[in-house]
């Protein structure tokens, strides 16, 4: 059996590339496509999270017939390879800032997403969750991303308290170069 996880940032392209990938007309609730019969799918469901990664996440699991290939070799040819599984930019280890952002606006398909898209709800939940795994200087990055691209989305509802606590990380850590280095450039 073959399982493949698909990311998605946003629910509209979610529902864009289920319905081109499985030539579906209009969308099917969660539910209903456990019902749905198509050759060589075993089950379809959607999940808000996988490996601690939040979004719109498509699970699909292939059947070992030769339809199954064929939907997997659909799957490969149709969604771009950078929000398959495997794929997906989830760093672990800080790598020079600009790199990272690049990774981002890809995965999270920043530039053509509205600036009060879901997609950037997601990215702030990456960086609050790369914050309380204790990766606070990928943390900051993700923040920064998000304060240089679309700032007033962290002024919407007050989000921009995520540089505060930041900054008592740094302290606690006794890292206050980084701190006020921090204040500096988001000033």
């Amino acid at each position: 059996m073959n399982v493949i996880n698909i990311f998605f940032p946003t629910e509209n392209l979610r529902n864009y590339y289920v319905k081109k990938v499985f030539n579906l007309k209009e969308m099917m609730q969660d539910e209903n496509f456990q019902y749905l019969s198509i050759p060589g799918i075993k089950s379809i469901k959607f999940k808000s999270k996988y490996k601690k990664t939040s979004g719109y996440w498509v699970k699909i699991e292939l059947n070992d017939e030769s339809a199954g290939k064929l939907i997997k070799n659909k799957i490969y040819d149709i969604i771009p390879h950078f929000w398959i599984e495997q794929h997906v930019f989830f760093p672990m280890k800080l790598i020079p800032q600009r790199e990272m952002e690049e990774l981002w606006i890809q995965k999270y398909n920043l530039i053509n997403e509205g600036t009060d898209s879901d997609a950037w709800k997601n990215f702030l939940k990456e960086g609050k969750n790369h914050f309380k795994e204790g990766r606070i200087d990928i943390a900051k990055a993700v923040f920064m991303c998000i304060y240089k691209n679309n700032p007033f989305f962290l002024k919407k509802y007050k989000r921009y308290y995520v540089f505060e606590d930041l900054a008592y990380a740094y302290e606690e850590k006794g890292e206050l170069y980084k701190k006020y280095s921090m204040f500096e450039s988001s000033s």
